[in-house]
């Protein structure tokens, strides 16, 4: 039996990948979705990394995912214990021993060209977190959802700390793991096809392409539990 070991992006909970945990039980698989302690200023890299190691346990024939921020902290998990698969959703690639912020400088085609507006929208607190309004969340996230599945999602949202955006990443190199990169057509946060090639240079993934926005474990579960297990034999 599989164990799928979901890791949420910024601002997300472990409840966002509910539709889609769903999906995977139904089909016999295990399912771990944590919380990250994303609204923590004192939690960087190391703390996520132990957050999924603690979660996952001792299960074995595991597949893990990471989405959007969650893509910076699946392979550090990777390189310090075994996983059949990583897979890499809709999600930021790390480059060892550099941090996030330093490496999206140099990459002005990773985000979207309508980004910059929707990110104006956030809200930032006295401790450097920032927050997103419902309306600009729905937006830039879950234009594909349903209403009412969006104003579930918006409700789940917290806080995101960007201490980790700014530590260097404590890889040194990629873990030696087959590695699947999952991106999205429509994705109003990322470019689906900077992503993939980034996956690809950088860990040697395979892609998929689906289609909708940045939040496929939410708005399509069906197709996107299909991509996850289309490696498993």
């Amino acid at each position: 039996m599989t164990t799928f070991a979901l890791v949420h992006g910024a601002w997300h909970r472990g409840s966002c990948w509910d539709p889609t945990a769903s999906v995977l039980r139904d089909r016999g698989h295990d399912v771990i979705a944590m919380d990250l302690p994303c609204a923590d200023p004192a939690a960087g890299l190391e703390e996520y990394a132990a957050t999924v190691v603690d979660a996952i346990g001792d299960a074995d024939d595991v597949v893990l995912v990471g989405h959007s921020l969650g893509g910076l902290t699946v392979p550090i998990v990777a390189a310090r214990r075994p996983v059949r698969e990583l897979v890499l959703l809709a999600a930021l690639v790390p480059l060892p021993g550099a941090a996030m912020a330093d490496d999206v400088a140099h990459l002005p085609d990773l985000f979207t060209p309508e980004w910059a507006n929707y990110s104006a929208a956030q809200i930032t607190d006295e401790r450097g977190s920032s927050s997103w309004p419902a309306e600009a969340a729905t937006a830039v996230f879950y234009h594909d959802c349903s209403p009412r599945l969006a104003a579930w999602a918006v409700a789940e949202l917290r806080p995101q700390s960007w201490t980790p955006a700014g530590q260097p990443s404590p890889l040194r190199g990629y873990p030696d793991v087959p590695t699947h990169a999952i991106v999205c057509a429509d994705d109003r946060c990322l470019q689906a096809e900077t992503c993939a090639r980034l996956a690809e240079e950088r860990l040697g993934a395979r892609v998929t392409r689906l289609g909708g926005g940045h939040s496929p474990m939410i708005a399509q579960p069906e197709a996107l539990a299909d991509a996850l297990t289309s490696g498993l034999t």
